[in-house]
C-alpha cells in the first residue's frame, strides 16, 4: 500500500492502520459480506438458502426482509417498529444514509401508490419477434465482432428481471452467442426498438393481501428447427404479483 500524496511517514518501517476496507481491495466485497452478516445474524436475520443476499426475520404476525447487493440494502416487511429498529442499528454499524421509500434499486425504477407498487404506464405496442418467425444456426453472414452481441444479450438478459415480456426471445437469442449471425444480430436490435417504444413496462405488484398461488405451464413441441427440442415455459404468481417466470 502506497502513503497517500502530501502525507510523510515518521518512518521508514511506518504503516497505516485500515478502519475500514476499501473497494479496491480484492477481499473487500468478502470481508463487508462477513460483517454485514454477522451483524445481521446478531439482530436475528437469517439468509435465505437459495440466496445468500437476501436476509429475513419472521415471527408469528410478521416478517422484515433486507436485499443486499454490495453496500446497497433494501429493507422491506409489514413491521414498522422492526425496521426502523434495524435501521437505527446498522447506522451505529456503518454509519448508513437512509434514503427513504425505494425509488430506484440496481437500475429498476420503482413507482408507488396507494394500492400498488409498479413501474409501467403504458402498454406494449408491439411484439419484440414474430411469433411465426424462427431463427437458425450457421445462416446468415458473420458478425465481425461478435463481443458486441453478447455484451447486448447479457444487458437484455439482466433486463428480464423486470421486463418478462422479452423472456422468450432473449432466451432464443442467446442460443447463438458462440456463433451469432447478422439474422440474430438483426432482431437483438429489434428487441431494442421495441423496448425503447415501451420504456414504462414493467412489474405491476399489488397490495392485494390474496395468497394464493396460481402457476402456468405451456410446451411448443419440437420448435427447435437445429436440435427439434421442445421449448417450455412457466408463469408463477402470488395473487396478481408475478414472481417467477422463464
Amino acid at each position: 500500500m502506497k502513503f497517500p500524496v502530501g502525507f510523510t511517514p515518521p518512518s521508514p518501517n511506518h504503516v497505516c492502520k485500515l478502519k475500514k476496507s476499501i473497494y479496491e481491495l480484492r477481499q473487500a466485497s468478502r470481508q463487508w459480506y462477513s460483517k454485514l452478516t454477522t451483524a445481521l445474524n446478531f439482530k436475528g436475520y437469517t439468509h435465505s438458502l437459495n440466496d445468500y443476499s437476501l436476509f429475513f426475520k419472521e415471527t408469528d404476525s410478521s416478517i422484515s426482509i433486507v436485499a443486499v447487493y454490495v453496500d446497497d440494502i433494501l429493507l422491506t416487511g409489514n413491521d414498522t417498529k422492526e425496521l426502523t429498529a434495524l435501521k437505527e442499528f446498522l447506522h451505529q454499524e456503518f454509519r448508513i444514509k437512509d434514503l427513504g421509500h425505494l425509488h430506484y434499486f440496481l437500475g429498476m425504477e420503482v413507482l408507488r401508490e396507494s394500492h400498488r407498487i409498479d413501474s409501467l404506464h403504458k402498454s406494449p405496442v408491439s411484439c419484440p419477434l414474430d411469433p411465426s418467425a424462427r431463427l437458425l444456426a450457421q445462416t446468415g453472414d458473420s458478425i465481425p465482432d461478435s463481443t458486441l452481441y453478447r455484451h447486448l444479450l447479457g444487458k437484455l438478459n439482466y433486463l428480464t428481471h423486470t421486463r418478462s415480456d422479452i423472456s422468450y426471445i432473449v432466451q432464443h437469442l442467446s442460443q447463438y452467442m458462440q456463433d451469432s449471425r447478422q439474422p440474430h444480430h438483426n432482431v437483438a436490435l429489434c428487441v431494442l426498438r421495441y423496448l425503447l417504444k415501451d420504456p414504462g413496462l414493467g412489474l405491476f405488484m399489488s397490495s392485494s393481501p390474496s395468497y394464493q398461488l396460481p402457476a402456468f405451464c405451456d410446451s411448443d413441441w419440437s420448435t427447435c428447427p437445429n436440435s427439434r427440442k421442445s421449448v417450455s415455459g412457466f408463469y408463477i404468481s402470488l395473487g396478481s404479483c408475478r414472481v417467477l417466470w422463464k
